[in-house]
């Protein structure tokens, strides 16, 4: 099965590849603002943090 039969276009794939993308980035950065005390300050370093180890 070629990926053009599963999605169609490569501009299917391509918005495929980018909500499963936005999904997981979503997902990461909630868990971690998840296991972060409460305060505008922790959570907002907490961002960076998590900027700084997705990015690497």
């Amino acid at each position: 099965m070629t990926l053009y039969k599963q999605f169609g276009s490569k501009e299917e794939l391509i918005a495929a590849v980018l909500e499963r993308m936005a999904g997981e980035i979503g997902s990461s950065l909630s868990a971690r603002l998840a296991a972060t005390p409460d305060g505008s300050r922790q959570r907002i370093l907490a961002v960076f943090d998590w900027l700084a180890s997705s990015t690497c």
